[in-house]
């Protein structure tokens, strides 16, 4: 059984879950955006969830070739500009972080990020930043009409072992499924544990041609919700269809 999209999310020790995540296939590409809502605001789950949705529906509206280059940084950009625009409307400081990622099936990645979620790639052997902490202009605010300084757009090919995407409740990838790491971060028994949120993509297991389908997660309680898209390779060397569940 491979693994090729999980995800994973627990509530810590926080009264409401804020964090938001997605993870869909659209234009043949896999798109996961995930978001962590403004602690301590008012709508911080609201606009983690305005964001997220904000991003899946413009990159599932763009037309095909936005997601080549030169198109797919300004593309990122816009994707940006639209979880803003799906936030402003928020009561008054109500914000997230976002993180988007698209990954092909040939190896290439691309990501956009603005404010302290992570992302990593990851091999048996190696961990490697791909984010700096509010690098790319702090918190996405509604009270702030566009992100500044937001030009970290990324692309890169050849990837051969695992990019994870995870909120800042989690303090490192140390697992090989979403769902892993998010017991780890548990496991350390922290007394302030903030919501914790992973999305991990595989991605030998694209390049082995696996159908994929839909991922969500919209705030659990407080225990850990874990989802994958798993696939079985036929003998044939067709494609399986998806089989999601449950870690």
């Amino acid at each position: 059984m491979i693994h090729a999209v999980t995800l994973a999310q627990a509530l810590g020790t926080r009264d409401r879950q804020e964090d938001r995540a997605r993870v869909e296939v659209l234009h043949g590409c896999v798109v996961a955006v995930l978001a962590d809502g403004m602690g301590g605001h008012a709508c911080g789950d609201e606009a983690a969830q305005a964001a997220v949705d904000a991003v899946i529906d413009l990159v599932r509206s763009a037309l095909p070739g936005r997601l080549q280059e030169p198109h797919l940084h300004p593309l990122l950009l816009d994707a940006v500009e639209a979880a803003c625009a799906a936030v402003r409307p928020l009561p008054d400081r109500a914000g997230c972080t976002l993180d988007i990622v698209l990954a092909w099936p040939d190896g290439r990645v691309a990501w956009q990020h603005v404010g302290d979620a992570q992302i990593w790639a990851v091999s048996d052997t190696t961990v490697e930043p791909l984010t700096r902490p509010h690098a790319g202009g702090g918190w996405l605010l509604s009270c702030i009409p566009q992100v500044g300084a937001n030009d970290h757009a990324t692309y890169f090919g050849g990837v051969t072992g695992r990019i994870v995407l995870a909120t800042d409740g989690v303090g490192a990838p140390n697992g090989r499924t979403a769902a892993d790491i998010v017991r780890a971060q548990l496991a350390r028994g922290l007394p302030h544990q903030d919501n914790a949120t992973v999305i991990v993509i595989d991605v030998e297991a694209l390049a082995d041609g696996l159908t994929v389908g839909p991922l969500e997660g919209r705030g659990a309680g407080g225990l850990s919700v874990a989802r994958s898209w798993r696939a079985r390779r036929r003998r044939d060397g067709g494609r399986a269809g998806p089989d999601t569940g449950r870690e």
